[in-house]
């Protein structure tokens, strides 16, 4: 079952999962798998965005980022995510993915669009 939500972020851990309704059905219970893209840019978010995360996984989910680096505002984030790693361990781990077609994707657009192509906005990282 996929489903797709618009999610209010906040650092509250006492909200719903959602952020938004304390009435839940079936449907809008914690997910499996939460994928999160191009979210990062506003570094003043990024503890909500944990949060918010964290809140919308069942325990043992999974949280799949997409996202451009965006100068230091991925790593910054990333950063984040060690600290809450140290700090409540197992709660998170994180690791570094790449896929072959992305990889590919991003030569071609060097060598084909090298005038409007900025890796730190157009590539994107997992």
């Amino acid at each position: 079952h996929v489903k797709c939500k618009l999610l209010l972020w906040t650092t509250d851990t006492s909200c719903p999962n959602d952020g938004l309704d304390s009435s839940r059905d079936v449907h809008d219970r914690p997910s499996d798998v939460v994928l999160v893209s191009d979210c990062t840019h506003f570094q003043n978010f990024h503890a909500a965005l944990v949060v918010t995360t964290i809140r919308s996984l069942k325990q043992g989910g999974t949280a799949i980022f997409c996202q451009p680096a965006r100068s230091d505002s991925l790593d910054n984030f990333h950063k984040l995510l060690l600290t809450v790693r140290s700090q409540n361990d197992p709660l998170v781990s994180c690791q570094w993915w790449s896929h072959p077609l992305v990889d590919q994707q991003h030569e071609q657009a060097l060598s084909q669009h090298a005038d409007v192509y900025d890796e730190t906005l157009h590539r994107p990282k997992f």
